[in-house]
């Protein structure tokens, strides 16, 4: 796998703007990459947005990293993912 290189302070910026408040994470290793490259700032106001991840390996994990908001969807496909995001 490769990791995708991102400006964290120009993405969060445009997430808050956005006031995007759900994240799709489908493994362990993209939730340790992203919570790598924030700032404490940054990674306080994503621990309270409301994270979309496929397993309960993976929700423990982010429990771990500080998530409070953390949804289970039981898959990382898109039918799945989609649905859980839905209201």
């Amino acid at each position: 796998r490769e990791f995708i290189l991102f400006d964290p302070v120009s993405c969060v910026s445009l997430w808050k703007t956005l006031q995007i408040n759900q994240i799709v994470v489908t493994s362990g290793e993209q939730l340790d990459y992203l919570c790598s490259q924030l700032t404490s700032e940054q990674l306080a106001w994503l621990n309270q947005q409301e994270l979309y991840i496929p397993s309960q390996r993976i929700a423990d994990i982010a429990i771990q990293r500080g998530f409070t908001r953390v949804r289970c969807t039981g898959s990382a496909s898109n039918q799945e993912l989609l649905a859980a995001l839905q209201p």
